[in-house]
């Protein structure tokens, strides 16, 4: 899991991920950015995340 963090590092990538996801309507990208952003978060690397999730 920390591989993907530092691979993806940031919430800025987790709504680029979710933007191509909801651009193709592609669940498993959906899924991606959804854990990473989750995950960032419970790193506590950005807490204002909400702009990017889609509730």
């Amino acid at each position: 899991c920390t591989n993907l963090i530092s691979l993806f590092g940031t919430l800025e990538d987790s709504k680029n991920i979710l933007e191509m996801a909801e651009r193709y309507d592609n669940d498993h990208l959906r899924k991606l950015a959804t854990f990473l952003t989750d995950k960032i978060i419970q790193e506590g690397i950005d807490l204002d995340s909400s702009k990017f999730i889609k509730v």
